[in-house]
């Protein structure tokens, strides 16, 4: 079943869960789960007091594959190749995205969203433990890689877990880098006190100018 919330459809899922919960599944598809006593009417009051949150946070469903996308920095063409596997494999200067005749956009674009997953963790799996052991911070109990539109890494000091946004893996290593110091630092200082901004600068000297071309661009659903 669907409803409509600021002109975006929702599909609501029935779930054994305590509360609401509202999700950007994917680029076009928002889910609310919602407990089995809950009514359609509660679940419509809630998404509407959600209004604001939806329109920040929704992207609407792509129509085609992007001819180039953009790698550890690199700009690499994107080339589809029909075939009856699902794979995506780089070539060179060129991702290769394999997949059957019968596959949609939506599909095809989660298999490059899992894809820059992959790409993004093979990068953060060196240089977690690394700068981790040169700053000699707290244990870091797990990291985790998500979609993010409002920032490109969080810190729980608590409890010991990172998570950073899969749209960092558009960016050189050494930005990379720069986010992950500045969520280690965290371990240290919870807050942007000066103490933070002076661990940072001690580890990564030059962060302002990885800071400036983060910000060129913000956090986007699927990347």
């Amino acid at each position: 079943m669907q409803i409509i919330v600021a002109d975006i459809p929702i599909t609501l899922a029935r779930k054994r869960v305590k509360y609401l919960r509202l999700r950007v599944v994917r680029p076009g598809e928002v889910v609310l789960n919602v407990p089995w006593h809950c009514s359609v009417a509660m679940a419509q009051s809630f998404a509407e007091s959600q209004a604001e949150w939806l329109r920040q946070h929704y992207v609407p469903a792509l129509t085609s594959i992007p001819a180039t996308v953009r790698v550890y920095g690199h700009a690499l063409a994107v080339v589809q190749v029909h075939a009856r596997t699902r794979h995506i494999y780089r070539q060179g200067d060129t991702v290769v995205i394999q997949h059957r005749p019968s596959d949609d956009v939506s599909l095809l674009q989660r298999m490059l969203d899992r894809w820059y997953q992959a790409q993004l963790h093979a990068v953060l799996a060196v240089l977690v433990p690394q700068w981790q052991a040169t700053m000699q911070t707290p244990a870091v109990r797990e990291w985790r890689i998500r979609s993010m539109r409002s920032r490109w890494g969080s810190c729980a000091p608590r409890t010991g877990v990172l998570t950073f946004a899969t749209g960092l893996v558009h960016y050189p290593h050494d930005v990379i880098a720069y986010v992950v110091i500045h969520e280690l630092a965290h371990l240290f200082h919870p807050n942007h006190a000066a103490p933070f901004w002076q661990c940072v600068t001690r580890y990564c000297p030059q962060w302002r100018t990885q800071r400036n071309a983060l910000r060129q661009h913000e956090p986007k659903q699927g990347e």
